[in-house]
């Protein structure tokens, strides 16, 4: 499969019914004709202490399958590139309320009866196809931060029913959103598959997106490996129970625990601090908006600051982001590490999603801040209240 890079999938649909790739036993992969027969290669050394046990494409469908080291089978919807959202209802959940869902459907005992028939809901419309629950790099952050069967139990909660969609990274999201803006004075285009929020694309959900085989419409075997890799790559390292250490972003939030102390700023009129509010969230992106200015040919800094600043309720997340950042400063809320977590993970999905089921503090300072807004905040606090928002969207 390594040999032939660039022969398209599609010619060799009529030959071929499917490639598995056995991590764990001497890391073989298997091709099976159409006829039956099947041919094996050893890729390279085993990988003995993997968390997978098969790895599956499968030519008729589009589909890939992966089989867990505990039997678990998981699979990737083909679906791909599909917009934000457009196909169906897109519920983002909180990492608290995925812990319940996992609890759920392993049965821990102790949840709530009102719990309980909400994560049946939910788990019947994801199973289904009738919404999508994406993952997210911040999901991907707090599971690592357990082990052991906990771990591997909410980590295969979270890829069985995402079923492989996932939240691009709030980073390059915002940068995409600033990209729109300035690209029109470099009168260069932007890279239009960075618009799709939400997406089976690979490394969707990276911080910075991963060097591929060129793509030109047309996958290929280059392609097919190049998603393998970093699906089974994700995969193996959330499914293992070995516990990662997370490290806090402790200097993000003492600078906005400064600025509340700061009498200069709290004795200027409430329209002057909101003014400043969303000056000083734009100055907290402001090595992002220099990088994607540069990258359009845009050298100006200070027409780089007033184009994103005349234009930032254009910009659906890193307008939010800037609400946020003036309803806690206003209110003089103290900032804790965690901040910086819900500020990207669960603002960019109120920004996009349809539905987006929080913690109780970041519901209260999202759905306030969502307020001089056309239309009602997606963000809920409980897994019912989800449901119910969805029904209204279905």
């Amino acid at each position: 499969m390594f040999e032939l890079p660039g022969v398209p999938l599609s010619e060799l649909k009529e030959s071929f019914s499917r490639i598995t790739v056995y991590p764990g036993q001497r890391n073989v992969a298997e091709v099976c004709f159409r006829d039956g027969r099947c041919a094996r290669m050893v890729l390279g050394e085993e990988i003995s202490d993997s968390s997978l046990r098969e790895i599956t494409y499968n030519f008729d469908s589009d589909a890939i399958l992966i089989v867990t080291g505990r039997g678990e089978v998981l699979d990737i919807d083909p679906r791909v590139n599909l917009g934000s959202p457009g196909v169906c209802p897109v519920v983002y959940l909180d990492q608290g309320h995925w812990s319940t869902l996992s609890k759920r459907m392993y049965g821990t005992t102790g949840l709530r009866e009102s719990d309980i028939a909400a994560a049946d809901a939910l788990i019947e419309l994801a199973k289904s196809r009738r919404i999508i629950l994406p993952m997210s790099a911040g999901h991907a952050l707090e599971t690592s931060a357990l082990f052991n069967a906990k771990r591997q139990d909410l980590a295969c909660t979270i890829f069985q029913l995402s079923r492989g969609w996932q939240m691009r990274n709030p980073v390059r999201v915002r940068k995409y959103e600033m990209a729109k803006v300035l690209s029109g004075s470099a009168g260069r285009r932007t890279d239009v598959t960075e618009s799709e929020v939400f997406s089976t694309a690979p490394g969707v959900m990276d911080l910075k997106r991963p060097v591929g085989p060129p793509g030109d419409g047309q996958p290929t075997i280059a392609d097919l490996h190049f998603v393998m890799t970093i699906l089974s790559g994700m995969y193996d390292v959330l499914l293992s129970p070995v516990r990662v250490e997370s490290v806090k972003a402790v200097g993000w939030c003492e600078y906005y625990n400064n600025i509340i102390g700061d009498q200069a700023f709290l004795s200027r009129r409430r329209e002057q601090r909101r003014t400043d509010a969303l000056a000083i969230s734009l100055v907290d992106v402001g090595a992002e908006a220099l990088e994607v200015a540069n990258s359009l040919g845009v050298s100006d800094p200070e027409y780089v600051t007033t184009a994103l600043y005349e234009n930032l309720q254009g910009m659906p997340f890193l307008s939010l982001y800037a609400d946020v950042v003036d309803f806690r400063l206003s209110n003089r809320s103290r900032w804790v590490p965690n901040d910086l977590v819900d500020m990207l993970f669960l603002g960019c999905a109120s920004a996009y999603a349809d539905v987006v089921i929080a913690e109780k503090a970041a519901t209260n300072y999202l759905t306030r801040s969502w307020r001089d807004r056309g239309g009602s905040s997606p963000v809920v606090a409980t897994l019912p209240e989800g449901v119910e928002a969805l029904q209204r969207v279905l």
